[in-house]
């Protein structure tokens, strides 16, 4: 028989293993009771038959936003990107991204993936974004040629 400070009997698998299998119990002393291998099975099949259990954990622990908030400001936006009006459903990922105000932390609005990065990528810098439109403006009729 094993040493049973050594090893340990997973709840799920029954297979017996070396405690180094097991993670740490987070508020009690000792190890779980399941092995990592049967742990992350148990959380992935969570996952898939609740697929708004990642989207729910990252906005409250990122914006201290639930679900139904959520989803409430994307009914106000009309299931739609606060910038560019592209629908939810349309949206390339499964879901819009919370806008927030670094400097603040309040949250804007929800937006596509694309108009959140261009806003991160000039970091809300309402100048810049001025000059890009600007530049737009004054560049969109000139045709490049090859150099032939």
């Amino acid at each position: 028989m094993a040493n049973a400070r050594t090893h340990k009997v997973c709840s799920l698998c029954f297979v017996d293993k070396p405690i180094s299998d097991f993670s740490p119990h987070s508020s009690q002393a000792g190890v779980r009771s399941a092995c990592k291998p049967c742990s992350v099975k148990v959380v992935q099949n969570y996952k898939t038959r609740n697929p708004m259990y990642e989207l729910g954990y990252r906005l409250k622990k990122k914006f201290d936003m639930s679900l139904d908030e959520y989803f409430d400001r994307l009914e106000k936006q009309g299931g739609k990107c606060a910038i560019c009006r592209v629908r939810f459903s349309d949206a390339k990922r499964r879901r819009l991204c919370v806008d927030h105000d670094h400097s603040t932390g309040w949250i804007r609005g929800l937006l596509c993936f694309n108009c959140n990065t261009v806003l991160g990528k000039v970091q809300d810098d309402k100048d810049t974004l001025a000059d890009m439109i600007t530049y737009l403006e004054n560049h969109d009729k000139e045709y490049i040629t090859s150099g032939k």
